[in-house]
């Protein structure tokens, strides 16, 4: 199949890798440094888990071609960066387009792409289960044996879903194809916003978060998120939040302290949490927003948010 990976992240140079694995035909957008590193290096990825490295040649473009058609287009971009590239999306021939990385608000990034776009394609809005960073050339990347990609299109459809289904076959990627993939993202970001703040407020990491204060008014902030939607019918399935909303919030801050400190934590929370205070600021305003639609307080998140945005302006200072 033809495909464009528009974003070519830590997100997207895994889906890549896997894509091209799979065989299919694939082409990569870039911009700048990285345009220039892909086309001279290939696309280079330490598979931090697997202990292995992987350099990919790869077909690797800078601008859009309005005439260009592909099966589908994966979107791969931080929720802060998405706006801008929709105009340019919008004018790209595809059947399908897939918005892959965090997004608590699916339906307002439908609605801005179907004002700027005069074709119809399918939309499909997902998350892939991996994580890490990018050191000049190469992207560390932390994923299981076995990745897994939660997707659906946000109107079901089988045709769509047995699409991406023959996709993703021959790759080491398995599709979690969900009914309702809004509420799934919904509480995605209830549980991954608060915990990034809380990391963005501490100055070290790992087993010192055991008293940490952030930390534990991230965990009740998580509830609170997590209570907010479901009392509006915004469930997800599997309620996987089951323990969370269950156990004490101390029990939790020590769970959580124990894995930050491990090199897995760090690449699956710390790294991100700390590289993009951009998109975790965008999250917290799309929950906090949320609390005022459904008149539901969030009072933990809100504190968290004040003083991760302190203390992001204290370290512009210095």
């Amino acid at each position: 199949m033809k495909i464009l990976v528009f974003g070519i992240g830590v997100l997207g140079s895994y889906l890549t890798h896997e894509l091209l694995k799979a065989g299919h035909e694939v082409t990569a957008f870039a911009r700048g440094q990285r345009y220039t590193d892909l086309q001279n290096n290939g696309l280079v990825i330490q598979h931090v888990k697997q202990k292995r490295k992987t350099i990919d040649k790869i077909s690797v473009i800078n601008h859009l071609d309005e005439h260009d058609e592909y099966d589908i287009i994966f979107v791969v971009l931080q929720k802060s960066q998405l706006f801008e590239a929709l105009p340019l999306l919008a004018k790209i021939t595809s059947k399908r387009i897939a918005f892959i990385g965090n997004n608590g608000k699916i339906e307002e990034t439908l609605t801005d792409f179907r004002r700027m776009s005069t074709a119809n394609p399918k939309l499909l809005f997902g998350f892939i289960s991996c994580a890490g960073r990018r050191d000049g050339i190469t992207i560390h990347n932390w994923h299981t044996n076995k990745g897994r990609m939660v997707i659906a299109p946000f109107e079901k459809d089988s045709q769509t879903e047995a699409f991406i289904t023959k996709l993703l076959d021959g790759t080491d990627i398995q599709p979690i194809l969900k009914n309702d993939i809004s509420a799934w993202l919904k509480h995605h970001s209830a549980m991954i916003t608060p915990l990034a703040l809380a990391i963005q407020c501490e100055s070290t990491a790992g087993r010192n978060l055991r008293k940490s204060q952030a930390l534990l008014i991230a965990v009740n902030a998580t509830i609170e998120a997590i209570q907010m939607f479901e009392r509006q019918d915004i469930r997800n399935e599997p309620p996987h939040s089951k323990r969370l909303m269950n156990w004490p919030a101390k029990r939790w801050r020590w769970i959580l302290a124990r894995l930050l400190a491990t090199k897995t934590g760090k690449i699956m929370a710390i790294d991100h949490s700390r590289a993009a205070i951009g998109e975790i600021d965008l999250l917290a305003q799309e929950l906090l927003d949320y609390s005022k639609r459904y008149q539901y307080p969030l009072p933990s998140l809100e504190k968290l948010y004040r003083m991760a945005k302190e203390k992001n302006a204290r370290n512009l200072k210095s």
